[in-house]
């Protein structure tokens, strides 16, 4: 079994893990009530999609974002609306746009219609799920844990768009943008089955070693760990000292 057949049967699992009470592993966990406040309803869509339907073993993240400076120095920040990583394959950013969609192949521009009409240009999606990909791509490579651990080996990285509101979604196909790399409404209920043609698409004869459990592990550590800092004793000392001495002057 070659390593494209191999992540075509297993993405088709996937189906089989609806009905397991360990489902993917989600960060931030939002609860309902936090997704409705959402500034985005197509990103609450798709994050519940990936919530209720993934499978054990995968992890999602939603907004993680960075800056940094690239290889060549020049800084770098942004943010992608989902990435996931599968401990069997690599990993996907997907770009999530909400409302109708529109494309000015005249001026080469995009723009998004909500439900009350009001219409807003937006950046290009492709463009920015490539970009994102590439830049997720970065801080994996630039970490020394992901180095030490993963060493040199040739990650599967992806890139796809989705829009929640839309059911037609071939009007929105193109040279950069594949069928396949194109999600609508109609694949909220089975976005597992869509991840899968996301991955075979980027699979293609590509030779890549899976990041498997340690690899999706160091990738949550790196975009999703917390944080504690406690404040010094000392900072604190010197502070009541100022007051102390402010008071009694």
């Amino acid at each position: 079994r070659n390593k494209r057949n191999g992540v075509q049967k297993i993405y088709s699992k996937s189906n089989e893990a609806f009905h397991r009470i360990d489902m993917a592993k989600i960060r931030p966990e939002l609860q309902d009530d936090d997704l409705r406040k959402l500034q985005s309803s197509a990103e609450a869509a798709f994050y519940r999609a990936c919530r209720d339907q993934l499978p054990d073993g995968m992890l999602v993240v939603h907004s993680a974002a960075w800056t940094y400076r690239t290889s060549d120095g020049t800084p770098s920040e942004g943010e992608a609306d989902f990435t996931i990583f599968d401990p069997k394959g690599g990993f996907v950013t997907v770009e999530v746009k909400g409302g109708g969609i529109e494309y000015d192949g005249t001026l080469g521009k995009w723009s998004s219609t909500d439900r009350y009409g009001n219409k807003r240009e937006i950046k290009d999606p492709f463009r920015q799920a490539t970009r994102e990909k590439h830049c997720v791509l970065d801080q994996l490579k630039g970490s020394q844990e992901w180095r030490q651990t993963m060493g040199s080996d040739r990650i599967l990285a992806g890139h796809a768009v989705f829009f929640p509101d839309i059911d037609d979604i071939k009007k929105l196909v193109g040279p950069n943008a594949p069928v396949e790399l194109v999600g609508g409404r109609k694949n909220l209920k089975d976005v597992a089955s869509w991840l899968a043609t996301v991955a075979s698409f980027w699979v293609g004869k590509t030779n890549f070693t899976p990041i498997q459990d340690r690899g999706v592990r160091i990738a949550e550590r790196i975009f999703c760990s917390s944080i504690s800092v406690s404040a010094l004793l000392a900072a604190d000392i010197e502070r009541e000292e100022q007051i102390r001495i402010e008071v009694t002057m």
